[in-house]
């Protein structure tokens, strides 16, 4: 039970107890739960992001690429299905702000490219 845990919040440190009960189909209370995570030496918490770098060269190359690959779509099937966002802050709060990590260490998560 033990390494099913350690794997479930490897691959997504940001689960909540109840997430982590449902995913692995356990019948046991979320007390229960926290008490295997303190014995494993995790702990939940508050993460600092990383944010990714948004004007690296390899970004600013990628940046170029799509807009010549936009250049050669025909202008009535580039304007055919624009959708038009305000600058409402939509993910301002979407990160999740703690995470499971061994006691000791600290998590970092570099933020998600959009």
């Amino acid at each position: 039970m033990k390494i099913k845990l350690v794997e479930t919040i490897n691959d997504d440190s940001t689960i909540c107890i109840d997430d982590i009960i449902e995913k692995l189909h356990l019948s046991v209370d979320t007390s229960t739960v926290l008490r295997w995570l303190q014995k494993i030496n995790h702990t939940w918490k508050l993460t600092r992001l990383i944010p990714f770098k948004r004007n690296d060269s390899d970004v600013k190359v990628e940046r170029k690429s799509y807009c010549e690959w936009y250049q050669t779509i025909n202008p009535f099937q580039r304007y055919m299905n624009i959708i038009y966002l305000d600058e409402s802050p939509f993910n301002l709060q979407m990160i999740q702000t703690n995470a499971w990590w061994k006691k000791g260490k600290t998590t970092n998560p570099v933020l998600p490219k959009k």
